[in-house]
Parts: C-alpha cells; structure tokens; sequence
C-alpha cells in the first residue's frame, strides 16, 4: 500500500473558533458593565423626598458667617435647651397615693421627663383588683408639669384597693408613646415604681 500523504497533511488551524470566542466574552463583559453602570444611574437619578441628599448651601453666602456665628452663641448660650422633640415621651417612674377612707380617690403621678415640662399629653389609668376593673380607665388630658410630672386622679374612689394599674401614656395626638403595667400592693399609701 501507498501511503498517498493525504493522511499526513497536516491540519490547518483556524483562529475563526477561537476568534468567536475571544468576541463572546468581550460582549459578555461589556454588557455586565453596562448594566452595571446603567443601574447605578438608577439608584442614584431615582432620589425621592425619603431619601433625597440635602442642599447646605447657604442662600446667601454673605451672611454665612454671621449667621454660624450667631448660632455658635446660642448653643453656647443655651447648652442644656433642646427640642422636647428629641426625647421620647415615655414612662420613666412614678407612684401611687391612696388615702384610707373610702372617699379617696387614688392618685397617679407619672415622670417622664424635665424636657417635656409644659407639653400637652393624654395618659389613661386603668385600675383592677383581682383582675377585675375598678375604673374604665378614659383617656385624660393633661399638660406635663415643670419638674416633668404628669399627675391624675381617678375620676371616683375605690371601694377596693388596687393590686395592678395599667397605665398608657398618649402624645397630644392620641398617638400611644408608652404603657406600663405596674403590680401594686393593695393597701394605702404611697407606691412607687
């Protein structure tokens, strides 16, 4: 037999596969970067009042120093006042007065803060002994006193003494801020909790 060479031609590479490889990851690549690129635009063009990057620039730039300067002076000035708004109203401690005659309406005073002296709130007490109510525990409005008290007198005297006060703390809205269940004993007095 003769060897006829075809056999033994060698074969001719062509860069055609590999060419249309090299091009498909390059596509690939430029269209991850692209959307890559296109989301961050998204996130960043799609800013709402929620999450909107605020402006400081002042409107007039002139009186940019005197103005830093005039509220250096009051926060220097006023170093302890700040907005009650900063604070959360609620339900730090507090007591409980009971007179011993049948007469007596119990008293509730309930500290929530110096800062929020003269702010209007509701407050609810509601009063049981032996798991049952002795009041309806109706929402109250009162205004949060100077040393940051906020004081309330059941609407009738008692024929039992309280053992439990469930007590909720309301802002001026009806909004609840806080609730407290607070176990009492159930004799006269001052309690405090």
């Amino acid at each position: 037999m003769y060897d006829t060479g075809i056999n033994n031609v060698p074969q001719q590479t062509t860069n055609s596969n590999n060419n249309n490889s090299k091009i498909i990851i390059v596509c690939i690549t430029l269209l991850i970067i692209v959307l890559i690129v296109a989301g961050t635009f998204l996130l960043l063009s799609n800013n709402n009042s929620n999450n909107a990057i605020p402006n400081n620039t002042p409107i007039n730039s002139q009186n940019d120093l005197s103005q830093k300067n005039s509220q250096e002076s009051i926060s220097q000035n006023n170093p302890t006042q700040s907005p009650s708004n900063d604070y959360p109203l609620e339900i730090i401690s507090g007591s409980f007065y009971t007179g011993s005659s049948l007469s007596d309406k119990t008293k509730c005073s309930v500290f929530v803060g110096a800062e929020h002296s003269g702010k209007q709130v509701k407050i609810s007490v509601l009063y049981s002994r032996d798991g049952n109510n002795l009041n309806q525990g109706k929402i109250v409005p009162v205004t949060v006193d100077s040393s940051g008290y906020v004081t309330v007198s059941s609407a009738d005297a008692f024929k039992y003494y309280p053992d439990n006060a469930y007590i909720t703390l309301y802002d001026s809205n009806g909004n609840i801020q806080d609730t407290r269940n607070v176990y009492m004993d159930a004799t006269g007095g001052t309690q405090s909790f």
